[in-house]
């Protein structure tokens, strides 16, 4: 007995305030406003069934039985018009005219004996001694609800994503009470069926806590969130109960207790949130195949938006963070064109599973994001597309702050065009330029030796010639043939502008190699001082390279043909490696210092004036720099910078 007036009392005040939080969380939904009637009907219902079971006379059983018929009489209409709601088709106006005018007649005869004879009393418990007007009404209460939840069932079956999980776990909150309620038809003539009160008035219960959440928070409805969020609830309160009851097993005086017991409600009131969440954000994550935080990724987003000054950077980035976060098996970026243009909001084809987000400036349309299905192949849900809506907002706010950006960007890419354009045409006519001064110059230098050939070619008839004559006279001629071989080759190796094959090396085997080639063939008195440290690789062609140094120190050899220090040394500044080439020479004077890089240039009546082009050369298509410092009388540095390897 007692468990039955608790789980009535319980089923009164829960309804109750459930209907009417539902009603608070959206006044403006039909819906929300169907409901909140159709509990407080409920609500009624299971006021009359607790007084009808704690009534201890028949004249106070009679009084209750009458307010049961008062609840019970809106429940079948008000349902009925819920359900229509849900599934959003509108009920034909005679048959709900029919169903409200069926609700008030039996209202009207509920205090008549044509509804109720009276009660009938069965172990201390009262029950209706029911009439034909009650046996009407039941009739009328099982068709309509049976038509509703068949409604309910197509409506269900029709939608697709979180709304049809939404109408599902309606449909079965409905069920479990409609069966609930038919349990206790026995009662209403003269059976009684005493074991179907407690857990009946649970049934009401039950119904209204889900359908309450499948309206206002229908993502609770998938099973795979409840249990997550349940579970870690479940934990939390465990834990808030035990500690109170620990805490009161100790003997205290009363004020002591008082501030304890307070002192424990504010630590719970400030852990018990931080808690939940903290067991409940892995246990979703496990579970849940495509669980996110949707605040994370907002922010995540709206963070990533500050420094972004490129529309295209926009685009990836919010491609990028769906993908990862909603984990979506594809994400592409669509230009805009006639087929989009026109796309003013988040639209779901839920045919093709995709989803299209236009991301616009104020002024036009700049992308379409078309999301593919997701990796769990879930469909996207309502919380999903108002997630879209928020980031499509925030994207057309920092595309509208880039706009200037981009202005001015396209403008300076006009003028860079313009430049490079005009950079072109100068190189062209530099390249020309410097074909004349090569021709020219090729032509200068391959003449001489020309003319020696020639002369002593000439010669050669005019008399007859011993063996040691004709020896010297191939000797010079050969000498003469090498020149011109070497005036040719290392005027290919300017003009070279192909690029070979880079690889790791180390400067200083190349440096060694150089001075023991150069000095095997060089007899004068040089003293040559290596400080080569230890020092990363870098990337480079070894041959081109092995020319690098080659031409320098031979060239510090020229300078000091009678005698001096060559020095060299390398060492790591900052990301670079620096190779110097320091002799103790004559020096550069400094009217000739802006020339010495030119093709031909030289100071040596021997020389091609090729060397150091080529090295020029040669440096630049490494990617390092050359730079000198040289004093007239004291000698030259030559610097060599190198980007170390990755």
């Amino acid at each position: 007995m007692y468990i039955t007036e608790a789980s009535s009392l319980l089923a009164i005040i829960s309804v109750f305030f459930i209907g009417l939080f539902v009603y608070f969380k959206g006044k403006n939904k039909s819906e929300n406003q169907i409901f909140v009637l159709l509990t407080l009907a409920i609500s009624l219902w299971n006021l009359g069934i607790h007084g009808l079971i704690s009534g201890n006379t028949e004249y106070e059983a009679l009084l209750w039985m009458k307010v049961v018929f008062f609840g019970s009489i809106f429940i079948p209409v008000l349902f009925f018009q819920f359900v229509f709601a849900l599934i959003g088709e509108r009920p034909k106006k005679g048959l709900l005219a029919l169903l409200w005018g069926l609700a008030l007649f039996f209202f009207l005869a509920s205090p008549t004996k044509f509804y109720a004879k009276g009660v009938l009393r069965f172990n201390d418990v009262y029950f209706a001694d029911a009439g034909i007007g009650l046996a009407l009404f039941i009739a009328m209460f099982l068709l309509v609800t049976t038509y509703a939840l068949y409604k309910l069932f197509q409506g269900q079956a029709r939608a697709r994503g979180q709304k049809q999980t939404q109408l599902f776990w309606i449909f079965l909150a409905s069920l479990i009470y409609i069966v609930g309620e038919e349990i206790v038809i026995p009662t209403l003539f003269n059976l009684p069926f005493l074991g179907a009160y407690p857990w009946w008035n649970y049934t009401s219960l039950v119904f209204a806590a889900i359908i309450a959440y499948a309206i206002t928070k229908c993502e609770l409805m998938d099973i795979r969130v409840v249990i997550p969020r349940s579970v870690a609830y479940g934990i939390v309160g465990t834990f808030l109960v035990i500690s109170f009851f620990i805490l009161n097993l100790f003997s205290m005086p009363t004020i002591m207790a008082m501030l304890a017991n307070a002192f424990l409600g504010l630590f719970w009131a400030f852990a018990a949130h931080r808690w939940r969440r903290f067991i409940q954000t892995p246990l979703e994550e496990k579970w849940i195949t495509d669980f996110y935080d949707s605040d994370k990724l907002v922010n995540n987003i709206v963070r990533g938006f500050s420094p972004i000054i490129e529309k295209e950077v926009v685009f990836d980035l919010v491609a990028k963070e769906l993908k990862q976060s909603i984990k979506i098996k594809e994400v592409d970026i669509l230009k805009p064109d006639d087929s989009n243009n026109g796309l003013q909001d988040v639209v779901y084809d839920r045919h093709q599973a995709k989803v299209f987000i236009p991301l616009r400036s104020s002024d036009a349309l700049e992308a379409v994001l078309s999301l593919g299905d997701k990796v769990s192949e879930d469909p996207y849900s309502e919380k999903d597309l108002t997630l879209f809506k928020t980031i499509m907002i925030q994207a057309q706010v920092v595309l509208d702050r880039i706009r200037p950006y981009e202005k001015i960007k396209k403008e300076i890419g006009i003028k860079e065009k313009k430049l490079y354009e005009a950079q072109i045409e100068l190189e062209r006519s530099s390249r020309l330029a410097s074909l004349g001064t090569l021709t020219s110059g090729v032509t200068h230098e391959i003449r001489n030796p020309l003319c020696v050939i020639r002369t002593e070619t000439e010669r050669l008839p005019d008399k007859e010639r011993d063996l040691d004559y004709l020896k010297e006279h191939s000797k010079l001629l050969l000498s003469q043939v090498k020149r011109i071989d070497s005036i040719v080759n290392r005027t290919l190796g300017l003009a070279r502008g192909e690029q070979e094959v880079k690889e790791a090396l180390n400067l200083n085997n190349v440096i060694e190699a150089s001075v023991n080639l150069i000095s095997a063939t060089k007899a004068n008195a040089l003293t040559i001082k290596k400080e080569l440290t230890d020092i990363p690789l870098i990337k480079g062609v070894p041959d081109e390279l092995q020319q690098v140094f080659d031409n320098l120190i031979q060239n510090a050899f020229h300078a000091m043909e009678g005698g001096g220090t060559l020095t060299l040394k390398t060492y790591k500044d900052d990301s670079r490696v620096v190779a110097e080439i320091t002799d103790t020479g004559a020096g550069i004077p400094e009217e000739i210092k802006d020339k010495i890089f030119d093709p031909f240039f030289s100071t040596r009546h021997d020389g091609a004036g090729l060397g150091l082009s080529i090295v020029y050369r040669i440096m630049q298509s490494q990617g390092g720099t050359i730079q000198f410092k040289s004093k007239v009388g004291e000698g030259t540095t030559f610097t060599l910078y190198f980007p170390v390897s990755s």
